[in-house]
């Protein structure tokens, strides 16, 4: 009997996580589950899985009582108990047998497996060691602000429909956002870039993750960054978010990489910015990280030496996102209204900005870290249509640099930056990046889509040998 209630338990988690997958979590990629699996889940946003944990309790119990019903009226009707045993066992492994199938079509499970089989040599063909490229500096370094905007992306402006991010939209065309139409421009993310610290490893190094990464003490260390070129070249760097910087091992990335000063949600607490007993969403809201940025960008600006400061917003990451004091109801859905509010703060972030004695000296970058995994929203706004990209925008650049129509991908935004700042790039590629400003094609041009995405599946032995020594 006990065999048999662990079966039916294990059948109705399966068949309700389908559900639940399907529903807010549709997007989320097994590259992301394997990654995460692998690095430290500390510091993330354990709400929505608590918010979970009637409807989990409703299951054990209604498993358990399905079970010993299903139980009792077999052996009322006059079957024996090894017979009773049989079939609810039996059920029960149909149940299993047909979760698991659908949970691998709808991860491509297949098509993950067997392209993970295969190697592929698209780093020795293209990629291209920052270390060994000559980058030229121009006489007064430009300062960078670079901001990554969580899971923003360009489906969410419209010129008919519903426009969650208008402001957004009018810092992409008063910058640099290489659209290929009136559409907005925007980056695709190839796989091992689609979650947050697999597009910052794209963004900041033109390369995407590999699943032989694992934890350790050192973070890819065979990986140059913009943070590293930076370094070198006597910037400060802080970087900012309003969550736990540990969590998949963000922090060991920017201290490896560029020795940032990381100001995040336990630094907060700790230093007295905020109460120790404070926690919204996955800590603090984007309202407070751009009013710590404000002081930040202060006191850089007023040291004898070029900065970068890195921020990374939160306030918008799936499920729902996180309304706050400022956001207004505009729309139907709540993370729409909370996708208006980032917009208005990020446009009123950036127009502070302006009016400050550094401006003309800084290069700003602002980035959706990746396409949204909220595909719920996604659904039901009628969006599925639409081009999914990260939203690009490069603002005060230098006057001698022209934007074309390009297709490109978040590795390309890593070369592009230190174009932006003035930066002369020999060959115009770093990593697995091409400067977007230069004639010269980005692999997704050259390679296409699909054909792209398969050489970022397949394993690597460069990469396991060079850049995970």
């Amino acid at each position: 009997m006990l065999l048999v209630m662990i079966l039916n338990l294990t059948a109705s988690f399966m068949l309700y996580g389908y559900f639940y997958l399907k529903e807010c979590y549709d997007d989320v990629t097994l590259f992301e589950l394997v990654y995460y699996a692998k690095m430290p889940l500390k510091g993330g946003n354990k709400g929505p899985f608590l918010g979970e944990l009637p409807r989990t309790l409703a299951i054990i119990f209604g498993s358990l009582i399905y079970s010993a019903s299903l139980f009792s009226l077999l052996r009322h009707m006059g079957f024996t108990r090894g017979f009773v045993m049989a079939i609810g066992s039996a059920l029960a492994l149909l149940i299993i047998a047909a979760d698991t199938a659908v949970l691998c079509r709808h991860f491509h499970v297949g098509e993950f497996l067997r392209l993970h089989r295969q190697y592929s040599d698209l780093y020795e063909k293209e990629y291209v060691d920052p270390r060994k490229v000559k980058l030229t500096f121009p006489e007064k370094k430009r300062n960078l602000i670079y901001i990554m905007l969580e899971s923003m992306e360009t489906c969410y402006h419209s010129e008919t429909g519903d426009d969650f991010i208008p402001e957004l939209a009018s810092l992409a065309r008063e910058g640099a956002d290489f659209s290929e139409d009136e559409e907005l421009g925007g980056a695709y993310a190839v796989p091992g870039a689609t979650f947050t610290t697999g597009a910052m490893i794209a963004h900041m190094a033109g390369i995407s993750v590999d699943l032989a990464i694992k934890e350790d003490e050192r973070f890819i260390p065979g990986m140059c960054t913009i943070g590293d070129i930076l370094a070198s070249q006597g910037y400060e760097q802080v970087f900012m978010l309003g969550s736990d910087a540990v969590f998949g091992a963000r922090d060991a990335m920017m201290q490896q990489h560029g020795n940032y000063r990381i100001f995040d949600y336990r630094s907060a607490r700790r230093d007295g910015h905020i109460p120790e007993d404070y926690y919204i969403w996955w800590g603090f809201e984007d309202e407070k990280l751009f009013d710590f940025a404000k002081k930040e960008l202060k006191d850089l600006a007023s040291k004898d030496k070029p900065f970068n400061l890195t921020l990374l917003t939160v306030d918008t990451h799936f499920l729902n996102g996180c309304p706050c004091r400022l956001c207004q109801k505009k729309f139907r859905e709540q993370y729409g209204n909370v996708l208006a509010c980032s917009s208005r703060q990020v446009s009123g972030f950036i127009d502070w900005i302006k009016q400050q004695d550094f401006y003309k000296d800084t290069a700003i970058v602002l980035c959706g870290d990746h396409p949204t995994m909220d595909s719920g929203f996604i659904k039901r706004s009628h969006l599925t249509h639409r081009e999914r990209k990260a939203y690009v925008s490069f603002l005060n650049v230098p006057g001698n640099l022209k934007e074309r129509p390009r297709r490109y991908t978040t590795t390309d935004l890593f070369p592009t930056t230190l174009r932006a700042m003035g930066v002369e790039i020999e060959g115009d590629r770093l990593g697995l990046g091409t400067d977007l400003f230069s004639e010269r094609e980005t692999l997704l041009e050259s390679m296409g889509a699909e054909k792209l995405g398969e050489e970022f599946t397949k394993r690597s032995k460069f990469y396991r040998d060079e850049l995970l020594p």
